[in-house]
């Protein structure tokens, strides 16, 4: 679809008393900025479909992580923070109570305090690394912002 022959075109696009050397020249000197164009455009779209390709999940992140950045190996792997007190806003601060404890005694679990998630920890994932791989910091930190959820906290850490 976005293959174009621009030689073709411009040959067929002169009369054919006008075919001589000197205008075929001067259209290839026409048609090259538009041949430079059309060659940026097919770039910006290939490199929108691969950007497409891939989505915020896990798998796919660290799938993408390890083809730029350690195409080699798989030293590149995400890990979900878990922090065993996580849950739901039950109540403002300015409300000064204390954390609400929701558990049932017949489930003879340990209890789980609900809390704010600034509370839960300073990062909602940590993107592990091997010291072996050399990598743009700042390179990684845009390409994992570009994929990953809004209000989502990552770390980088080698190991």
């Amino acid at each position: 679809m976005f293959n174009v022959d621009f030689k073709r075109i411009r040959e067929l696009m002169l009369p054919p008393r006008l075919r001589k050397v000197i205008w075929l020249a001067w259209t290839r000197v026409t048609v090259f900025p538009i041949q430079q164009l059309h060659a940026l455009f097919l770039t910006f779209r290939e490199n929108t479909i691969f950007d497409v390709g891939f989505t915020n999940q896990i798998i796919y992140l660290e799938y993408l992580l390890n083809l730029r950045f350690d195409p080699t190996g798989n030293s590149v792997f995400i890990d979900n923070v878990i922090d065993g007190a996580t849950g739901l806003i039950i109540h403002r601060k300015v409300e000064l109570v204390d954390p609400l404890i929701v558990y049932r005694k017949s489930e003879g679990q340990p209890p789980v305090i609900l809390k704010r998630k600034s509370e839960s920890g300073p990062f909602d994932f940590i993107v592990f690394i091997s010291a072996a791989v050399t990598f743009n910091e700042p390179e990684m930190k845009r390409t994992i912002n570009f994929y990953r959820l809004a209000g989502k906290r990552f770390d980088i850490q080698t190991y």
